[in-house]
């Protein structure tokens, strides 16, 4: 039995007796019946088409608007209030109505917990006539209550007339379909389930005849939740407060404990409770029996993985991040490392690289460091990420250039000894000058940050244990990975007569140093086209450059996530391919796989729908979406279908094959397994 607060109930009584009655005049028009107005509140009928349809029935929707800071119930008012209540009387040619009731809002006042609308809100209603050839005269008395800190109930008659057979939408149709898109299904379109609800532990006796306890929910969602809620209705006397959420699975499950209390002799387990389910937009609702406490408190957890494995694949990504693509250009320092130090003793050789090996390592921890502050704080965190700044961009790409042109031979910048890697005797031969310590490392710092943009297979995982771990987890992890990119330092530190294995220094070595200073002005042109793109699209409308795919194929749709469960529903397959200017692993992706023409064709496919989402930028959602699949670092690209509506994701280096198969598993065969 629901109540007043107790803080409103004198104002109440006062308000009931002096209780406005309003009354709608006969509309005048089939598509819309007059607005009754009080001073909080307008109510009236509209309609979604001008006459009924063949079979007699016509869609109709409860239209309330409402002020500022006033609001109206639902079905289940919670703590105080009571719904719309609505009588057809003196109806003409009326048969029967199906009322629905969209998903409700949490209000909190004063500890008071309510479920309601605010600001305007459409309850849908499916009304049919007894003889569709004649005239629907539909007439409803209403009874609601609206409240602020006061509360007022109100009464309204309102009429409408609809003439048979009309069939035309009216400009009222699309609210109306608004709302109802609102009202809780299954889930299924919306990619939720609801999975079960259990008691969480004994019911302890209050004073009185009262009992306290819990319930637990579990839910689940192809895509991550945002701010789950769960409205859940029962016995009169069973009372449901505001839930803990706790997620799992990469937030993909959410475990919801509702705080209840039991009067008198009421038990949960006598009928199913009605589970309506919200999260942001999406909704489902269900009816579940309660079952006795069969799961632990704590929600499930992922199966737990090897520390010692995950850092084992965080020195193998390092040490493959020294083969991609996008570190080539950093091979120039490497190799004329190897020529410069031909003839030196060993233990300079020694000193020189492990001090490189430093550099790379030191660099690593520094980024650790980064992302760690920027996790305290709450920002957006991930690997590469300092390339989505426009300024670290032009930055780097200027010391690049510069590098290049001293490489090539164009001019020569006298580096203070401390930064340059070229600051040493004058004397050597042929202009070459054998690098300094500092310099070594340096080296070794430039070369990280030329690694970051690229993510090497066993990357991502790492990374993503890394940064969804502690801070410790995060410094451990990166720290691996140093190594890893470190060892051919290492290795050359530890067998130093590898470098006398290189002709004597010559005129071949301003050959190769020229030739190498192209391959570097090559990645500093890179650089430039990527804050060319950047700063370009910064004044473009933030919808825009968050999902713009950027590419000139037809068959690529901007990024979407929350539209992926309903195009699954429609057994469409969805292939996602999370991609940005700055990451050359993604480009090479695009260049040997995605856009080859075996692939290509099944992309273009009618059954298969191609999202591509840019990240050249931050954007929020693209790494909440990674975050879901425990990645924080791109290429990222994965596959859903009627066999994976969860999703599944794809390795960081494609291959056509892969990308195929996957297809196809998600698909169930549809699409053929191999290009």
């Amino acid at each position: 039995m629901t109540t007043f607060p107790q803080y409103s109930t004198a104002l109440i009584v006062a308000l009931i007796l002096a209780a406005l009655t309003a009354v709608a005049c006969p509309a005048g028009a089939n598509d819309a019946s007059p607005w009754v107005v009080t001073p909080q509140t307008q109510v009236r009928l509209i309609a979604a088409e001008n006459g009924t349809s063949r079979d007699g029935t016509v869609r109709l929707g409860l239209q309330f608007k409402l002020k500022d800071g006033w609001k109206i119930y639902w079905r289940r008012p919670g703590d105080a209030g009571f719904p719309p209540r609505l009588e057809w009387f003196e109806s003409e040619n009326f048969a029967e109505a199906d009322f629905a009731w969209p998903a409700p809002v949490r209000f909190q006042v004063l500890g008071f917990q309510t479920m309601g609308y605010a600001k305007e809100v459409v309850f849908p209603i499916t009304v049919r006539s007894l003889d569709p050839t004649q005239p629907l005269k539909a007439r409803v008395r209403l009874d609601y209550l609206t409240c602020d800190e006061v509360c007022i109930p109100y009464f309204a008659q309102i009429a409408l007339d609809i003439p048979p057979r009309g069939g035309q939408t009216t400009e009222h149709a699309a609210t109306i379909e608004t709302f109802r898109a609102r009202v809780p299904g299954d889930g299924s379109a919306d990619g939720i389930s609801v999975d079960r609800i259990e008691t969480a532990g004994p019911f302890r006796r209050l004073d009185g005849l009262a009992r306290s306890g819990a319930v637990r929910i579990q839910a689940s969602s192809t895509i991550p939740f945002a701010h789950p809620d769960v409205f859940i209705e029962g016995p009169d006397l069973a009372f449901f407060g505001v839930p803990e959420v706790r997620f799992s699975q990469a937030g993909k499950q959410a475990i919801l404990t509702v705080p209840v209390t039991l009067e008198g002799d009421t038990k949960l387990e006598a009928e199913p409770l009605r589970i309506t389910f919200v999260d942001g937009a999406r909704a489902a609702e269900r009816d579940l029996a309660v079952l006795a406490g069969l799961a632990p408190a704590a929600p499930p957890q992922v199966p737990a993985v090897s520390f010692a494995l995950i850092l084992a694949l965080a020195l193998g990504g390092g040490f493959i991040l020294n083969l991609m693509p996008c570190v080539l250009p950093v091979l120039s320092l490497k190799v004329l490392g190897f020529a410069v130090q031909g003839g030196q003793p060993r233990a300079r050789i020694r000193a020189s690289f492990v001090v490189s090996a430093a550099g790379v390592i030191a660099s690593f921890l520094a980024i650790a460091g980064a992302l760690a502050l920027l996790k305290l704080a709450g920002a957006e965190i991930g690997w590469g990420i300092q390339f989505q700044n426009p300024w670290f961009v032009a930055t780097l790409a200027g010391i690049t250039l510069l590098f290049a042109a001293n490489l090539i031979g164009l001019f020569h910048i006298p580096f203070p000894s401390w930064l340059g890697s070229n600051a040493a005797s004058p004397t050597d031969p042929n202009g070459m000058r054998r690098s300094s310590l500092v310099g070594d490392f340096a080296s070794g710092a430039f070369a990280t940050l030329l690694a970051t943009p690229c993510s090497a297979p066993f990357i991502g995982t790492a990374v993503g244990f890394a940064l969804a771990g502690r801070i410790a987890d995060i410094f451990a992890v990166f720290a691996a990975m140093g190594v890893g990119m470190a060892l051919p330092y290492l290795v050359m530190a530890l067998i130093p007569h590898i470098a006398g294995w290189l002709p004597r220094p010559g005129v071949w070595m301003v050959r190769l140093r020229q030739v190498l200073g192209l391959g570097l002005a090559a990645t500093a042109v890179w650089l430039i086209t990527i804050v060319s793109a950047q700063v370009g699209s910064a004044d473009d409308p933030v919808a825009d450059a968050r999902h713009a795919a950027k590419t000139t194929a037809a068959h690529w749709r901007p990024f979407d996530p929350a539209a992926i469960p309903a195009y699954v529903a429609e057994g469409k397959t969805v292939f996602v391919d999370i991609t940005a200017d700055w990451c050359i692993t993604c480009q090479v992706n695009k260049v040997t796989v995605l856009d080859r023409k075996p692939i290509v064709t099944l992309l273009q496919s009618n059954d298969v729908i191609a999202m591509r989402g840019d990240w050249t930028r931050p954007d929020s959602t693209i790494l909440s979406y990674l975050q879901s699949f425990g990645r924080y670092a791109i290429p990222f690209n994965a596959v859903y279908g009627p066999s994976l509506p969860g999703g599944k994701a794809l390795g960081e280096l494609l291959r056509s094959v892969e990308v195929a198969n996957a297809l196809a598993q998600a698909s169930e065969g549809a699409l053929a397994s191999h290009p």
